[in-house]
């Protein structure tokens, strides 16, 4: 868990591996499996001024390795942390295998969107945002057309977030979903 506490960030395998030695640190660095999973979790407005920093070094560390991204954010005050983040991931959506985003925010968002485009080698996306106002996201699915192999068998998403269809609606194709 990357959590936005910094005395919880460092404790944190694979990172806490690469802090122990030189030799530990190469070995840690070598394997990108170990990188192919994150979870964030800001709560209750604790957070450190570089975690898009250290997102963003974690995808470095994980290669072209298939990525797991969870993101849970509890807030009061202003969300611009969970925009930030979202940014970030945003850039490794092609090799988001599961993308999972829990919100509960007692706060209001910017009028600002977001888009996820999702890759057909995604198995899982929920998306549960409850906020106060609403949540302007949208969700790219125009790529689930057919001759695509889709791997998506899980899909959870809030009644707020729009999606995105292939402009032919015939052409939907998610064999996988059920």
């Amino acid at each position: 868990n990357l959590s936005s506490s910094p005395v919880e960030i460092f404790s944190i395998a694979p990172l806490s591996f690469s802090l122990v030695c030189r030799a530990w640190r190469e070995v840690a660095l070598s394997r990108p499996g170990l990188w192919s999973s994150i979870i964030v979790i800001d709560e209750n407005d604790l957070r450190i001024d570089n975690i898009c920093r250290i997102l963003e070094k974690w995808f470095a560390f994980s290669s072209s390795t298939p990525l797991s991204v969870r993101l849970e954010c509890r807030r009061r005050g202003t969300p611009t942390f969970f925009f930030d983040i979202l940014d970030v991931l945003s850039h490794e959506s092609s090799r988001c295998v599961d993308f999972h985003i829990f919100t509960s925010m007692e706060c209001t968002l910017p009028i600002s969107a977001f888009s996820y485009t999702c890759s057909p080698s995604l198995n899982s996306l929920i998306l549960q945002l409850w906020n106060q106002g609403p949540i302007n996201m949208h969700v790219d699915f125009s790529s689930f057309t057919h001759g695509v192999t889709s791997n998506l068998r899980v899909l959870n998403m809030h009644a707020s977030v729009n999606m995105i269809f292939p402009p032919q609606p015939d052409t939907l194709h998610l064999p996988k979903l059920g």
